[in-house]
């Protein structure tokens, strides 16, 4: 279900560490089966459009007013889409959209000139959510790409293997990407995160521990060393950024492999 709120008050930055999702909770208890992201849009007093995703997409937004607050600019408008599979393409929709009008201010996302109310209504007419079925079909896909993935990769690294696939090529910096791995997902459980994404994966580790030993494997020690700062700062961020990272991971390997 998508929602709009629409404010003249300046909202503050928002704590992520205590915020939740439906797939991403700080209650252990959290039984969702539901892992996917929401896509959103905001309009600042200033008139800039920051469209975005998100799992906590509420968390986001306050992220963004307390950035923009450096700006002067408050939250005016904001809209958050459903809950949805493949908020990549959704995401890309929105992107797209304002790119056709006019040119980004601040990175890829941010515009001047866009009018709210149409990226509003492209988000309520598309992105109001997608079925419980829609979501059991997409884990299922990406269980079987990251049970195949990891069954290459330790086959690839036992005595006299070959690595097949090149998402993953060290197996030393894998060992170590694991143990990462390992140490952050502990963090997240310590401070109650759970969900769909901290349950336990057939091969043996958290959804979350996998996308992030993929993601931190292609990174150098300064990057991971980064990936820290973030978690204890930043944890939402981190946790948005990590987990969209190994999945960047995943879904190279599932194009690879024609899963």
């Amino acid at each position: 279900m998508h929602h709009s709120i629409e404010t003249s008050n300046p909202q503050g930055h928002v704590a992520t560490r205590f915020m939740q999702s439906q797939n991403v909770s700080r209650d252990k208890s959290s039984s969702s089966t539901r892992s996917g992201a929401c896509v959103y849009a905001v309009l600042f007093s200033d008139g800039w459009l920051k469209v975005g995703r998100g799992r906590n997409a509420q968390a986001r937004i306050g992220s963004h007013a307390g950035i923009s607050s450096m700006r002067n600019a408050t939250v005016m408008k904001s809209v958050v889409s459903g809950l949805l599979v493949n908020p990549k393409k959704a995401e890309k929709r929105l992107i797209d959209f304002c790119m056709s009008i006019a040119l980004p201010v601040h990175g890829r996302e941010w515009f001047v000139g866009v009018d709210f109310e149409s990226v509003e209504s492209i988000i309520n007419a598309e992105f109001q959510g997608d079925s419980d079925d829609s979501f059991a079909v997409a884990k299922a896909r990406s269980d079987k790409a990251q049970d195949s993935l990891f069954k290459s990769i330790n086959k690839a690294f036992a005595p006299g293997g070959e690595v097949k696939s090149s998402s993953v090529e060290d197996p030393i910096r894998w060992a170590t990407s694991i143990s990462h791995a390992r140490i952050i997902n502990s963090i997240y459980i310590g401070d109650l995160y759970g969900g769909q994404l901290f349950q336990a994966a057939p091969w043996g580790m958290t959804n979350f521990e996998t996308l992030a030993a993929l993601a931190l494997h292609g990174m150098d020690d300064s990057q991971i060393a980064g990936i820290y700062g973030s978690v204890f700062a930043n944890p939402g961020e981190a946790l948005e950024m990590i987990v969209g990272a190994g999945e960047s991971v995943v879904d190279a390997y599932r194009l690879e492999e024609g899963i």
